[in-house]
């Protein structure tokens, strides 16, 4: 796995491998905003990496904004985000956006920010990621290479910081990508639009019966960590 800390807000970018030369992003944040918009586009022409599709831990904007980028290049790359967060990129996206940038005192570079409405796909929670792929029946998916690989992350629904927020977890190789939801020694804010406090309590408790100790994290900003290392 491959992590690249990008954009606006030093968000952490994965390319997560798959099987072969297929991999999938997570969270692609790197823009002409912050001078980083080709870096993923320029490991995968590198590495001749073929990407599946973007997932999207939730919807706000330091997360999603090299989608410009990668959609250029893409065209039709598919991306996933839960049902919850898709006004963040929807047409009601200006708004949320909007809002995201006020509560963090950057509402001057809103004016700045590329079109984000894009269309999307909405997760199917608690599966396997290759049996939501197949789902959807793209072509790629027929290959059981793929699925089974991709089976290995399951979607699992985290709201709190976002409503739509999520994770992957990847049991047989103890990880878990956390976006936002888990941070080192702390958690995703939740005075944000559509945040909640105690639904964010209700999630990390699950997630703290749910997921082993030993378990690296691979948050939305910051550092790797172990799940028993971090207290919150």
């Amino acid at each position: 796995m491959q992590l690249f800390s990008s954009g606006l807000l030093n968000t952490n970018t994965l390319l997560v491998p798959v099987v072969d030369q297929y991999v999938f992003i997570v969270d692609p944040a790197g823009c002409s905003l912050s001078s980083d918009d080709e870096v993923i586009i320029n490991e995968l022409t590198h590495k001749n990496l073929i990407p599946l599709f973007v997932l999207l831990t939730h919807g706000h904007f330091d997360h999603i904004l090299g989608l410009t980028k990668i959609c250029e290049v893409y065209n039709n790359i598919p991306i996933f985000l839960h049902e919850n967060d898709k006004p963040f990129l929807g047409l009601s996206s200006p708004q949320y956006q909007k809002s995201c940038l006020s509560s963090l005192g950057l509402e001057e570079i809103y004016s700045l920010l590329p079109k984000l409405e894009y269309p999307t796909t909405s997760i199917t929670v608690n599966l396997g990621l290759g049996d939501f792929y197949h789902s959807l029946h793209i072509a790629e998916s027929d290959n059981e290479t793929i699925i089974t690989a991709l089976n290995k992350w399951f979607i699992l629904h985290t709201p709190g910081h976002t409503q739509g927020s999520i994770c992957l977890h990847n049991a047989s190789e103890k990880q878990i990508i956390s976006g936002d939801t888990l941070l080192y020694n702390s958690v995703g804010r939740t005075d944000l639009i559509d945040g909640d406090v105690n639904v964010q309590a209700e999630t990390i408790k699950k997630l703290q019966n749910q997921i082993p100790a030993n378990t690296t994290v691979i948050p939305g900003h910051g550092y790797v960590y172990h799940f028993g290392d971090s207290t919150f």
